[in-house]
């Protein structure tokens, strides 16, 4: 348990006058108490590991939560231990939770309040032109020992922005003062702070302290640099600092602070042959602060400061990187009038703009390349420089087969296709799914009549293309009462067995007119008669045949032949045709012995 009366260093060591408490994980996310205090206080724990560091977090009496970076919570670490230590410990039970990660054991220890190197004081002296006279005193408990100590100095303004001015070793136990030289640092306000650190052979021991703040005025100080130019890439939301204009041989190296809405997003140091620098910022940033400085004769120089306000005067592209339009537009707003550079793909112009508006130019097919300028005060320039991918060629629909205006006799009809150029296609309104090669099929329900309907395929960048198909369904093929047999069906049959019947009885007629003597040299009638009869019954035959398979073909049974077996329905439909070209073959034939007929007994009778 720690005390409140004076201030707690870090302490790391493993030979400690209280016991250990060692603990062992082997799963997910474990919590163990590790410690009670019976009043509040600082609570100091170290943690070793055997394989790896691991993050632990501190559990409060109440419940609350805290962790390295905690407000309150300091640590320091080493090879394969972390001390924290926590201002004002609630009184209470403690608990750890911690992840084992790769290590077989982690082992903790409540480390004294009386053990380690103390600083008893740090304070400022006389400020004088070229650093400012400090004296500190750290005690070490029993022993005069030699301690390290570094001095820094940390600017008000950039608390980050640590500068170390001194470092040395002084005796535990008696005050050290020293003069510590400022002539390094620019002008401006600043705190210093004392770090100490003793090792005693099995454990480091350390503590810090800090002053109040102060002015110093450096008379060495280097003015600021002249200038340096700002572009900002609204679109890209990128800004580039360069200063390559305005550097001197003697410059030996450059600082940058950059701050986004009172946020700092980048701060760095460059060598002197460095002399630009491109900072992203995030999308809906209102205001940039721009800092630069250099050092010449190890002195920084002061920070030349620019503020641009984002949403005062700006140029941005009003586009995407990929585009389905055939133009592009600037986007523009200016205090007063302003001089816009463009180039697109090459053809330059000038433009003069006011207030705010847009200013459009029109793409090429395929890629183009957009760079336009707009300079404003203090060197700051607004920029475009982005290429632009221009797609206005809708994607095409190929259909396997010309369905339009067609007539079916089922239910539904098989729509085959391939799209082209698109990634999107529905068919009625309904999306379709599409093959690796964009090829399609899509079952369409048809009413009865007249089935209108709209395939329409788009692409990424909103083009479309689209055709309009007008598919018909008979009514009659459908109708139950098709598939039985009508009169109609028949009236060919019926048709050619009354043709034959009446030449037979015309020829019978004909000949029992005739004497004996005239059948006798009209012998070969007979025959004719007989083909006559073998001719019509064949075309009666071959006619029936041709109406059922036709009828056949056109009903809902053969679609269901055609999914079974596409050979024994292409066989079918070919026997179709065998027996109708059978049914005219036998019918002229029937024809021709008919008129052979007719022409004999009219020539036996023009001989009488």
């Amino acid at each position: 348990m720690l005390k409140n009366i004076r201030k707690i260093s870090f302490i790391l060591c493993f030979l400690l006058l209280f016991s250990l408490f060692p603990f062992t994980a082997y799963t997910e996310p474990k919590q163990s108490i590790i410690a009670n205090l019976s009043t509040p206080g600082d609570l100091t724990v170290m943690f070793t590991y055997d394989a790896e560091k691991v993050d632990i977090t501190f559990i409060s009496p109440s419940g609350e939560r805290l962790g390295a970076g905690s407000e309150g919570v300091e640590m320091k670490e080493g090879d394969l231990w972390r001390t924290y230590r926590i201002k004002g410990a609630a009184a209470g039970d403690w608990s750890v939770e911690y992840d084992l990660g790769s290590n077989k054991a982690i082992n903790y220890s409540i480390l004294r309040d009386n053990y380690g190197l103390w600083i008893q004081y740090f304070t400022l002296g006389e400020l004088k032109e070229d650093g400012i006279d400090l004296s500190f005193q750290a005690d070490f408990e029993g022993e005069n020992v030699y301690y390290t100590y570094e001095i820094y100095a940390i600017s008000s303004s950039d608390p980050e922005n640590r500068n170390k001015i001194m470092d040395g070793m002084a005796s535990a136990n008696k005050a050290t003062a020293v003069h510590a030289n400022l002539s390094a640092l620019p002008g401006g306000d600043y705190t210093l702070r004392l770090d100490v650190h003793y090792n005693d052979g099995e454990a480091e021991v350390f503590d810090s302290a800090s002053t109040e703040s102060f002015s110093y005025s450096n008379p060495n100080e280097k003015s600021e640099i002249a200038d340096y130019m700002v572009k900002i890439d609204k679109h890209e939301h990128i800004c580039t600092i360069d200063w390559s204009d305005f550097t001197d041989w003697s410059y030996q190296n450059y600082k940058l602070l950059v701050v986004a809405d009172g946020e700092t997003i980048y701060k760095g140091e460059f060598d002197n042959d460095v002399k630009d620098s491109s900072i992203v910022f995030s999308e809906g940033t209102k205001n940039l602060e721009i800092q630069l400085a250099y050092r010449s004769d190890s002195i920084w120089s002061k920070y030349k400061v620019k503020k641009i306000d984002l949403d005062k005067e700006y140029l941005s592209l009003k586009a995407e990187q990929i585009t389905s339009s055939s133009q592009i537009s600037l986007e523009y707003k200016v205090e007063k009038e302003r001089e816009v550079k463009v180039s697109v793909n090459g053809k330059e112009g000038q433009y003069k703009v006011k207030d705010s508006g847009f200013l459009s130019f029109d793409l090429e097919d395929m890629g183009n390349e957009i760079y336009a300028e707009m300079g404003v005060e203090d060197s700051v320039f607004y920029i475009v420089d982005s290429s632009v991918y221009s797609d206005t060629i809708p994607p095409s629909i190929t259909l396997f087969e010309n369905l339009d205006g067609k007539t079916f006799f089922t239910n539904s009809v098989t729509i085959m296709g391939k799209m082209t150029g698109g990634n999107e296609l529905s068919i009625a309104g309904k999306a379709v799914a599409l093959d690796s090669s964009g090829n399609f099929s899509y079952v369409f329900s048809l009413s009865p009549g007249e089935n209108v309907l709209e395939i329409l395929a788009k692409d990424a960048n909103g083009n479309a293309a689209s055709r309009t198909l007008t598919l018909y369904r008979g009514g009659s093929i459908l109708n139950k009462k098709t598939d039985a047999k009508s009169w109609k069906s028949f009236l060919p049959a019926l048709l050619g067995a009354v043709c034959s019947l009446f030449v037979i009885i015309l020829s019978v007629f004909f000949m029992k007119k005739r004497g004996k003597e005239e059948r006798k040299r009209g012998g070969f009638l007979l025959p004719l008669i007989l083909s006559d009869g073998i001719f019509a019954a064949g075309t009666v035959l071959f006619a029936w045949q041709f109406v059922e398979r036709f009828r056949f073909a056109n009903s809902l049974k053969y679609l269901d032949l055609v999914e079974k077996s596409a050979s024994k329905a292409a066989e079918y439909l070919r026997w179709e045709r065998i027996f109708g070209l059978c049914a005219i073959g036998s019918l002229l034939l029937f024809l021709l012995c008919l008129t052979g007929t007719v022409l004999f007994l009219r020539k036996k009778k023009t001989v009488q």
